[in-house]
């Protein structure tokens, strides 16, 4: 549809697919000019220049420059392609927050920011997986963001690598904790969201969390995702990780179980 619209614009995709697929998606979806694969924090700025100098050179022009090296692959199916690498970022800290003033209003004088803010993540009627006994007054103005990438476990039906895989990392409570304020006191915010894969893979963090949470006096209550196992000290640990995410705000967590049967466990790699 975009391709039809503005036929010259410059199409990328990421995401599992891509990431899974990489140059098969190229053929999987013919009208893309580019994929990225991996997470996307630092190659995202050279697909931002490449886009550029495509706008002003021209395709021909800029392949002949070696501009869009090391990623332009050559032509496939009449059409110059590339395939972007993305890697993962050594210290989350390091991230800047997402700048939620760029949904303030949309082209068309929508107000994107507002509607955001007012939809619960879960509710009684967010119409997802969730089943939360909430009514949405109760958890709006909300906000979301991820306090971890990726995770140590191998399930052979979960493809993680689009947010790290094995180098899975965590962003630390002083971290979440300014980004909280900061949306307390810009917007509002009750409750935040943090749709991780797995965000208590360091389960330790959460009691530092607290901490702050209570040394700044925030009343902002929080829902997550993680595994049982992590949560029922299943996992060769005695530390209590849902007594400490309570105690941190957590008012919510999402599972995936999958089975209760051990041959089917095993057989998927869940362990």
């Amino acid at each position: 549809m975009v391709r039809k619209i503005v036929p010259n614009t410059f199409l990328v995709s990421g995401g599992g697919l891509a990431t899974e697929l990489k140059i098969g998606q190229l053929s999987y979806t013919p009208e893309l000019d580019a994929v990225a694969h991996s997470e996307g924090d630092d190659v995202i700025v050279k697909i931002v220049m490449d886009a550029m100098t495509i706008k002003r050179q021209g395709w021909k022009s800029a392949i002949a420059s070696g501009k869009l090296a090391p990623y332009y692959i050559g032509d496939l199916n009449g059409r110059p392609k590339l395939l972007y690498e993305g890697d993962s970022p050594r210290n989350l800290d390091a991230l800047p927050f997402a700048d939620l003033e760029f949904l303030r209003r949309d082209i068309d004088g929508n107000p994107l920011l507002d509607w955001y803010l007012r939809v619960p993540i879960w509710s009684t009627s967010a119409n997802n997986s969730s089943a939360v006994p909430w009514q949405d007054e109760d958890v709006v103005p909300k906000t979301t963001s991820v306090s971890s990438r990726g995770c140590k476990y191998h399930c052979s039906y979960c493809y993680r690598e689009t947010q790290g895989g094995d180098n899975w990392g965590v962003r630390s409570a002083e971290h979440i904790v300014a980004e909280i304020i900061h949306n307390v006191e810009r917007y509002g915010e009750r409750f935040h969201g943090f749709p991780d894969d797995n965000s208590a893979i360091r389960p330790r963090r959460f009691d530092r969390l607290a901490e702050l949470f209570k040394q700044h006096g925030l009343n902002v209550k929080w829902g997550t995702h993680t595994r049982l196992d992590e949560m029922a000290g299943l996992n060769k640990t005695t530390y209590q990780t849902a007594e400490s995410m309570a105690r941190a705000g957590c008012t919510y967590v999402g599972f995936g179980p999958e089975s209760a049967s051990p041959p089917v466990l095993e057989a998927i790699g869940k362990g």
